[in-house]
């Protein structure tokens, strides 16, 4: 092995700013001496299926850790059971020390934020400076550490103060601001209220005061809001968020420090508590002016417009990716055109990246997936694309135990893998150099979700040419949008017809949807940016009715025809859907991600309704209600 030590650092990536603000320290930390980072990403929901996520986090398995000097686990963002402790298991076996950040876990040296002390300085702050006695506590999940700590802490000093909190004031949102915008309106409705909102996170806390201003509620006259982590939004945001810095920079100098010395032979304690620091802001003590918050915003005002302009790029870029991918008629030819298009242009992904593939899921016409692999990655992989320092590789192929080409020079870089997958399936992976940042986070997902999607419809149009059945099925779907088309759509009204004659306990709903704006957004902006609206516009339906088939019906035209659960749950589903519409409308900036739908919903009555049509006119009816509504609120027609 060579003088430059290799660390292996696990992550997830959605909390993208506090993992950012820890790389940051571990490349400062490890600045001084001659260490290799390599960064493995996977980005599972929590609403993910488990195959979806078991593809993703099985980049994890790509590194044999005998290769390796030293591990770091982001553990903060790694909640999927056993994962962690499986990580530390692997290193152990290897023989390596492992450092884990953020979770408390066996036979790891651990570094853990001091989130009580912290929460007691802010706790103490509200109850002697504000004089809160009651509060509502919106946490993350159940089982994540940092949200349990949290939680524990205010109930701990409230109750030490003489202001005990009980069960029906805690709230669990899993990390969903739709479930937390949701709790807080409920907060309001049923005239609960506390004096003051502890949310487990700074995202949650901006999502409490939009609701709470959606509401007609003033942060902090009428209610205090408080966040967690010192995000750079939390200081922008009006009101500012009080919130606590877990300061993860410090997290990671400590970390590279502590790992080094390890590698070194050096001793180091099993634990370690580094503190938190209390932020006041404006959402508990009210307006401050002061220069840096002046400067801050101002910043903030230039930098919406340079991260709107930046956005749209990497969306223009990875759907012409995507769009390439699904034009492509054979797996050479898309290779092919991938190595152009990448050659060609190299802004989003830079001058070090790499794009390796496993042609088995892309040659394999038949639906027999037994030679596929789920953990791991096959021993041989394609190079579709590998530019090293500027330099593109005329390699064909590459043994995956390598993991990345060598660098062209001798300087200390960090490379991230991202994986490529079909739900559980790995297709393979990509590897980007040295820039972390939000930014660099949003290209990586951003890159790896099209190109995802696009080679799961790939693989599924080879297969569909190979058998006659999968070219029907092909027809059926809206190849823009992959929701399913107007053919497919009347397939499903005539099979809803026949069950209405034959089955007089048969109850469903049919669900309309007209998409606002479009052709404001093709006239002004281009059919590419129109294209990504209604493709965005799409996605919300199918987020919402998760249980129902969602049909583009025309140019803009929606429908989803609601049986079951989503019957069952249709009141609280068109809810969601407004919440969700009206949270993108105040956070969005992109134009195309700011989507404006209209919905309107019909549920068959045998005693009302003649046939299925009665019920479509009904639907189309209340959702050109809820369209006047729209209009009469806000501006359509105008991109803001």
């Amino acid at each position: 092995m060579s003088d430059r030590k290799k660390i292996a650092v696990f992550s997830t990536g959605y909390a993208a700013i506090i993992l950012s603000q820890f790389i940051c320290g571990l490349r400062k930390g490890f600045a001084q001496y001659r260490v290799e980072i390599h960064l493995f990403l996977g980005f599972p929901a929590y609403s993910d299926t488990p195959e979806y996520t078991r593809g993703e986090l099985n980049i994890f398995n790509l590194p044999d850790l005998h290769d390796y000097d030293g591990a770091v686990l982001f553990a903060n963002t790694i909640d999927q059971p056993g994962v962690a402790a499986g990580l530390v298991k692997r290193c152990v076996e290897a023989g390596i020390p492992v450092v884990s950040n953020g979770k408390v876990l066996e036979d790891a040296y651990n570094i853990i934020s001091d989130n009580k002390s912290g929460m007691y300085d802010m706790m103490e702050h509200l109850i002697d400076e504000h004089s809160v006695q009651k509060v509502c506590i919106l946490s993350g999940t159940r089982d994540n550490y940092d949200a349990l700590a949290r939680r524990d802490a205010v109930i701990e000093i409230m109750e030490k103060r003489g202001y005990p909190v009980s069960e029906e004031d805690i709230f669990y949102s899993d990390w969903s601001s739709i479930k937390a915008e949701n709790y807080v309106v409920d907060l309001i409705r049923k005239n609960r209220l506390p004096d003051a909102i502890i949310c487990a996170n700074d995202d949650l806390a901006i999502t409490a005061c939009i609701a709470l201003s959606d509401h007609g509620l003033r942060v902090p006259e009428d209610i205090i809001v408080t966040g967690f982590d010192h995000i750079p939004e939390s200081e922008t945001f009006y009101p500012s968020i009080a919130t606590i810095d877990q300061q993860f920079e410090e997290h990671g100098e400590y970390a590279a420090k502590m790992l080094y010395d390890l590698c070194e032979g050096g001793h180091a304690d099993k634990m370690i508590k580094l503190p938190c620091r209390f932020v006041k802001g404006e959402s508990c003590c009210g307006s401050s002016m002061d220069e840096h918050t002046v400067v801050l915003r101002r910043n903030f005002c230039t930098d919406s417009y340079i991260t709107h302009n930046r956005d749209s790029k990497i969306s223009i870029y990875t759907l012409m990716l995507e769009r390439a991918i699904l034009a492509s008629d054979s797996y050479p030819e898309m290779k092919d055109t991938l190595n152009e298009i990448l050659k060609k242009d190299r802004s989003v992904v830079g001058e070090t990246f790499h794009f390796f593939l496993d042609s088995k899921p892309f040659l394999n016409e038949s639906d027999d997936k037994k030679d596929l692999f789920v953990t791991g990655y096959n021993k041989e992989l394609d190079v579709v694309f590998s530019i090293n320092n500027g330099v593109v590789s005329e390699a064909k192929s590459f043994e995956t135990a390598k993991l990345v080409p060598p660098s062209c020079d001798d300087e200390n870089h960090m490379y991230v893998f991202s994986p490529i997958h079909d739900d559980e399936y790995s297709t393979g992976y990509l590897v980007f150099c040295d820039s972390f940042d939000p930014v660099r986070m949003r290209i990586i997902r951003s890159c790896q979700e099209r190109i995802d999607v696009a080679f799961e419809k790939f693989i599924q149009n080879i297969r569909l040419k190979y058998l006659n059945k999968r070219v029907i099925e092909l027809s059926h779907v809206d190849p823009l949008t992959h929701v399913k088309n107007r053919i497919a759509y009347e397939g499903k009204a005539e099979d809803v017809i026949d069950r209405i004659k034959n089955d007089p306990s048969y109850r469903f709903a049919v669900a309309m949807f007209d998409v606002n704006n479009l052709k404001v957004i093709n006239d002004d902006l281009g059919h590419e940016a129109g294209d990504e609206y209604l493709y965005n516009s799409s996605r919300v339906i199918c987020n919402i009715f998760k249980h129902s088939p969602v049909y583009r019906i025309g140019g803009d035209e929606f429908v989803a025809i609601l049986e079951d659960v989503d019957l069952n749950n249709r009141e609280e589903l068109m809810k969601e859907f407004a919440s969700e519409l009206e949270h993108i409308r105040v956070t969005e900036q992109s134009p195309m991600r700011r989507v404006s739908i209209a919905g309107g919903m019909a549920v068959f009555d045998p005693v009302k309704h003649t046939d299925y049509d009665d019920v479509c006119r009904e639907a189309d009816a209340d959702m050109y209600e809820n369209k006047k509504q729209i209009k009469a609120k806000y501006n359509l027609g105008k991109i803001r």
